[in-house]
């Protein structure tokens, strides 16, 4: 089922969506990129394209060709539909395209025979690639050919600090970690973090940056354990009358669940707050949850064009929890467009805001809400 929603979304969907799109790359010589001005701390990375015609590549990991049927490749085929849908509403404003499309799999490999063919070289911008060893395979390239790129879905990016041609949407560790302290911060002495003990290698690198950054700005905490979870004895580690927040070294919450009958009781006497991750919203919790989302519950946009158009062109179930891919999809390349274009763009799912991260390095998304519930 995945693959043939794969191959339909590359090879059937594209054309009567966005008839001026060309689904596969053309055989032109590559053409070199106009060379335009080195940034400079004042000077933005790359200029407004003056063409008529944007060429964007997409790259993404259908994996269509292959035999094994893979359920994670289906929120990159609802990112590209989203994507086939932006630029179809660009289209109809009088924009003028050029899209090639290619599969990149889930290795190196695509990516470098992509380079080597020279079948980027005369691209205006690229989305994608989604792993990090891909990224890290296209960095060089994109580098050199001045070609702005924006990675959707990790946030791992080691070269984002040297490569202003790196665009990366998804917040880094370090991004999080900041607008947490800030929050916290910002509370003063009304809250109270608990620490809960765990072997410096059990912990991911979030967690870590987090602990540390709340112990190095003074942040009021105290510190526990799950042993004194389970043994109904951390009341002790908790202060009455602040917002105690809990903050555990897993990313997975059924981790957790074990503890949560010996810590329902004390809701009674005192204000308890688990510090969560984003995929934790779908969980029963008795308590709420603190975390941070790059996608902002409280957009009123007017969805109903949008969905018009989806039911209209690809009338096809799709993610119904936030993030919902489609709209990822559309929005980023929206605001690929947007930023090609100088112009601005308000997502119907996030707003983003990319930011360099220095003179020398690329952008990042710094629109990050901090919420609860």
């Amino acid at each position: 089922k995945i693959q043939q929603k794969a191959q339909a979304a590359v090879e059937v969907k594209l054309q009567p969506v966005v008839p001026e799109v060309q689904p596969q790359p053309t055989e032109a010589q590559p053409q070199p990129t106009e060379a335009q001005p080195q940034p400079t701390e004042t000077q933005p990375t790359f200029s407004p394209i003056t063409d008529d015609t944007l060429r964007i590549a997409i790259l993404l990991p259908f994996c269509a060709s292959s035999a094994k049927q893979d359920a994670s490749v289906e929120k990159f085929i609802e990112f590209y539909e989203g994507t086939m849908l932006a630029i179809y509403t660009a289209q109809q404003a009088g924009q003028k395209f050029e899209i090639y499309v290619y599969d990149t799999e889930k290795s190196n490999a695509e990516i470098q025979q992509l380079i080597h063919d020279g079948k980027l070289n005369r691209m205006n911008a690229i989305i994608g690639p989604t792993y990090p060893t891909q990224v890290a395979t296209i960095s060089d390239f994109v580098k050199q050919a001045r070609i702005p790129t924006f990675v959707p879905f990790t946030n791992q990016i080691d070269a984002i600090e040297t490569n202003p041609f790196l665009i990366q949407f998804n917040p880094s560790d370090e991004q999080e970690t900041d607008a947490l302290v800030s929050y916290l911060q910002a509370k003063g002495t009304t809250v109270n973090c608990v620490l809960m003990d765990a072997a410096e290698a059990d912990m991911p690198h979030v967690i870590r940056l987090l602990r540390n950054a709340i112990l190095t700005a003074d942040i009021p905490n105290t510190s526990s354990s799950i042993h004194r979870i389970l043994a109904d004895s951390i009341a002790q580690d908790l202060v009455a009358g602040v917002e105690n927040v809990l903050i555990f070294n897993t990313e997975k919450y059924n981790n957790l669940q074990v503890l949560m009958p010996h810590l329902t009781p004390l809701k009674e006497r005192y204000d308890i707050t688990i510090l969560g991750r984003y995929s934790w919203q779908k969980e029963t919790n008795p308590f709420p949850q603190l975390f941070t989302s790059v996608f902002d519950t409280e957009i009123e946009a007017d969805r109903s064009e949008y969905e018009a158009l989806y039911a209209q062109y690809f009338n096809l179930p799709h993610t119904t929890d936030m993030p919902r891919y489609d709209l990822l999809g559309y929005d980023i390349t929206r605001q690929v467009i947007a930023t090609l274009l100088g112009k601005e763009y308000f997502g119907l799912q996030s707003d983003i805001l990319f930011e360099q991260v220095n003179a020398g390095g690329g952008q990042q998304n710094t629109h990050i809400h901090i919420i609860k519930k």
